[in-house]
């Protein structure tokens, strides 16, 4: 997987929903999103396999995230 050019403030984050078009990539998902966690500031969420919108994305993410 690729870094995505869009990010956020790291510590601002709060919960995440990560759908993966196959959950063959999820080792890799878990790994790429591993740096863009803040050492213990883990956030709550959850990862699913999904049809998405764009059958050439491999991940969709939400991201909920404090002011």
């Amino acid at each position: 997987m690729r870094q995505s050019k869009y990010t956020f403030e790291k510590t601002r984050g709060r919960s995440v929903n990560i759908l993966l078009a196959d959950m063959a990539g999820f080792a890799e998902m878990n790994e790429a999103w591993g740096t863009q966690v803040t050492s213990g500031q883990a956030h709550t969420g959850a990862t699913v396999e999904s049809r998405l919108a764009h059958p050439d994305l491999p991940v969709e993410m939400t991201v909920i995230a404090a002011k």
